[in-house]
C-alpha cells in the first residue's frame, strides 16, 4: 500500500464547506451568483472561526482560480480616505441561526478570479443592519467601490459538508 498524497491527507485533516452568495449589482441590475467549496481546518479558534485553506467554485460562471492570501487586500479594496487596505483574513463559521453571529467576520474571504478579478465577500456589521456585502474588483483596479468596481449586499451561506 502506498503512503497517501498530499491531497488525500489534507482532506482528512479538513473540513468541507458548501458555500453560495446571491445579489443585484447595483450598476447594472444584474444577478450576482457565486458557489462552490472551501476546505477548512478543524480546529476553530476562540470565536468558533475556521481557517479557510482553499476555494474552488465559480462566480457569475468565471471559475475561481484561487484563495487571496489572508493578511493582504485584493486589488483596488482600499479605503479611499485613508488609503488602508481591506485586508480579508478567509474565515468562515457554522450558521447556527443566532442572526447576530455572523458565518464571516468584516475581513471576510477573497478569491481571484480566472478573468483577472477579485472578490471579498465580508460580514458589514458596521451597519444597521448588518449585512453581508461583495466587494468586487476589476481592472484597473481603481480604489474603493468606483466603476468597474462595485460593492453590493449579497445573502450568503455555507454549510460544512464532511469533516465535522
Amino acid at each position: 500500500m502506498s503512503a497517501p498524497d498530499a491531497l488525500t491527507s489534507n482532506l482528512f485533516n479538513s473540513i468541507l464547506w458548501s458555500w453560495n452568495y446571491v445579489g443585484i449589482d447595483s450598476d447594472t441590475g444584474r444577478t450576482i451568483r457565486a458557489s462552490g467549496q472551501f476546505l477548512s481546518d478543524i480546529d476553530p479558534d476562540s470565536q468558533d472561526f475556521y481557517a479557510i485553506q482553499r476555494i474552488q467554485g465559480s462566480r457569475n460562471r468565471v471559475r475561481i482560480d484561487g484563495l487571496w492570501p489572508a493578511g493582504k487586500a485584493i486589488p483596488g479594496n482600499i479605503d479611499p480616505i485613508t488609503g488602508e487596505p481591506y485586508n480579508g483574513d478567509n474565515r468562515i463559521r457554522q450558521n447556527d441561526d443566532d442572526r447576530e453571529r455572523a458565518q464571516l467576520t468584516s475581513a471576510g474571504f477573497q478569491f481571484s478570479l480566472r478573468d483577472g478579478t477579485f472578490a471579498n465577500v465580508f460580514f458589514a456589521g458596521f451597519l444597521e443592519p448588518p449585512i453581508t456585502l461583495e466587494f468586487f474588483s476589476a481592472p484597473p483596479y481603481p480604489i474603493g467601490p468606483v466603476a468597474p468596481n462595485s460593492e453590493d449586499p449579497v445573502i450568503f451561506r455555507a454549510t460544512p459538508l464532511f469533516g465535522f
